[in-house]
């Protein structure tokens, strides 16, 4: 091999080179947004969803205060008989907010952004891998 050869390989080894690191951003890029929108989807249903339930809650709550209003025949006394109902409630979501809301988000992020079953990421193993530990 003459010194022409030599530097026409290793400038295709270099073109090579800058082709592979381009398609592995384009994957991140794409895996990137992937996740983006993953996690966007979920905010947003989520959000959406605890709107509809607070709403909900917001015209039981007013129709429980009525009723109690009607039965106890004092409006005021039901309405701080569901103010306390609420605040209690609100003090239980408060102390338990990391295992109700942090833990199960950290989760849900994690096998998002860390999933072992993304094949660019890791191989899968063969499902019929036999050890010689198995008996058969």
């Amino acid at each position: 091999m003459d010194a022409g050869d030599k530097i026409s390989q290793l400038e295709h080894l270099f073109a090579d080179v800058r082709e592979y690191i381009n398609l592995r951003l384009d994957a991140l890029k794409l895996r990137a947004v992937d996740h983006l929108s993953s996690s966007s989807g979920l905010l947003f249903s989520v959000i959406m969803g605890m709107l509809l339930f607070m709403c909900a809650f917001l015209f039981i709550m007013a129709g429980f205060t009525c009723w109690l209003g009607q039965a106890l025949h004092s409006p005021a006394g039901a309405m701080f008989i569901t103010g306390g109902f609420i605040a209690c409630l609100s003090a239980l979501v408060l102390l338990w907010r990391k295992h109700i809301f942090t833990n199960r988000m950290v989760r849900f992020f994690l096998k998002i952004f860390f999933n072992p079953a993304s094949p660019d990421l890791h191989q899968e193993k063969p499902a019929a891998v036999k050890d010689g530990n198995d008996e058969a």
